[in-house]
């Protein structure tokens, strides 16, 4: 049995992500006319955490400030389909990602 490997679109770090709603981001789709200078405040100290337990302070102040603000609306609450070759894809393995399929976790037959 092999695995695919490869880049997936897995974030280790959530403030990649979180790093789209910022005034200066690329995704100006993601983010409210005019920026939000609250927000880019609490991203900057968490983006210059010194330590573990600041950064995880800092990345649940910035989660709580979004949930607050209603910046997130569910928009696809419903299972991915993936079309396979019959008799290549043994199994998907654990895919834990709503938007992405993981690489990593795919089993194929040899």
């Amino acid at each position: 049995m092999s695995k695919i490997r490869g880049l997936t679109g897995q974030h280790s770090d959530p403030l990649t992500m979180f790093g789209a709603f910022k005034s200066k981001s690329a995704y100006d789709y993601f983010k409210p006319i005019g920026g939000d200078k609250a927000y880019d405040k609490l991203f900057d100290e968490a983006a210059i955490a010194r330590n573990k337990d600041d950064r995880v302070k800092t990345v649940q102040a910035l989660s709580a400030y979004l949930d607050k603000m209603s910046y997130f609306v569910p928009y696809a609450e419903r299972k991915m389909i993936y079309w396979v070759k019959k008799g290549v894809v043994k199994e998907f393995g654990e895919q834990s990602q709503s938007f992405f399929l993981d690489l990593e976790e795919i089993k194929v037959n040899e």
